[in-house]
């Protein structure tokens, strides 16, 4: 029989009682340590829309006697904006960490001097700058589905505001882009199906409208806007078609939300026109975030005609009430 040597009787006791000890602490298997990663910062375009939300809001409340009474509801409007930038910063456990240890940081101030031309161009810049976050946010970021349009909405209503303090923006109506791809994606399909059915009801009632508004400038605006809405239905069916899709086909009448016996119906049945135009250009912007992939060409058409309905929306409101001409969220649900 062979002998075990002190050595190799002393190796293999120390092992096992290794193994008794490790059994004892739980250690089964191979330790693994896991690095703890650091929670997801937000992006700055949205820390920065925040942080000029802000400026904005203080330029609002700093009363200047220029801005008059039509600033109350776009007053209320930028406060809305900063909720839901606020809501959409809270998706990120970065920033929702970094709110609870920091220290209540400096109110926001604007220019004392701010009226009617400085909040104008504020408006104007903020607009141009939350285009720039909706055109270059990157597709692969995990919640752009939900930024994106909000972003596009808040784009649309800072036009709309520049509008009413005299510095109009001049989007494109939403040109369609060109076709470069062969299987397009279903949500991009489904958006702009959306955007032709707006401009089929556009179409059909715009001349309807004309009939009955009481203004010679009213009805020019009619006629203009039945004539955009033509070029766009035109080109989006066109850009289907190139698609490899079968554009929808018009229905045979789109009924009005009340009857139009006057002006003021026919005022509002124009506003609800540009407000179904203006959800169906969202609707788009949906789609091509959805379908992910290089879609800035697609995201700029739906942002142009989401702001140029939203605008055109406000020119109808301003017949009736100039006080509240606009809205915080154009396009949005329930907007």
């Amino acid at each position: 029989m062979a002998q075990i040597s002190r050595r190799t009787l002393l190796g293999g006791s120390l092992l096992a009682a290794a193994a008794v000890a490790g059994a004892g602490l739980g250690v089964v298997g191979p330790v693994h340590h896991e690095v703890a990663l650091p929670p997801a910062e937000p992006p700055a375009a949205l820390t920065d829309a925040l942080a000029r939300q802000q400026q904005l809001l203080a330029a609002y409340e700093s009363g200047q006697p220029e801005v008059g009474s039509i600033s109350d509801s776009m007053r209320a409007n930028v406060a809305a904006h900063g909720d839901a930038l606020r809501a959409l910063l809270e998706l990120y456990p970065g920033w929702r960490l970094a709110q609870r240890t920091a220290s209540p940081g400096p109110t926001a101030t604007s220019d004392p001097a701010a009226g009617t031309g400085g909040l104008g161009a504020m408006c104007t810049r903020d607009a141009q700058l939350l285009r720039q976050a909706v055109l270059g946010w990157p597709a692969a970021e995990p919640r752009a589905s939900q930024v994106l349009p909000v972003l596009a909405s808040i784009e649309a209503a800072l036009s709309t505001q520049a509008l009413m303090f005299g510095y109009p923006l001049a989007p494109s109506s939403g040109t369609p882009v060109a076709a470069g791809v062969r299987q397009v994606p279903q949500p991009i399909v489904d958006g702009l199906q959306q955007v032709l059915a707006a401009q089929h009801l556009a179409v059909f009632g715009y001349p309807l409208i004309g009939v009955h508004l009481g203004t010679d400038a009213d009805v020019a605006r009619a006629r203009d806007l039945e004539a955009a809405h033509r070029l766009t239905r035109d080109a989006v069916a066109g850009q289907l078609v190139a698609l490899g899709v079968t554009p929808a086909a018009s229905a045979s009448s789109y009924p009005p939300p009340a009857p139009v016996t006057g002006a003021e119906a026919a005022t509002a049945w124009a506003v609800r026109i540009e407000e179904r135009s203006a959800a169906a250009y969202r609707y788009l912007l949906e789609g091509a975030v959805r379908a992910g992939g290089d879609q800035r060409a697609l995201r700029g058409q739906a942002l142009d005609g989401l702001t140029a309905a939203a605008l055109a929306a406000t020119t109808w409101r301003l017949v009736d009430d100039p006080k509240r001409a606009t809205v915080p969220f154009p396009g949005a649900p329930g907007s």
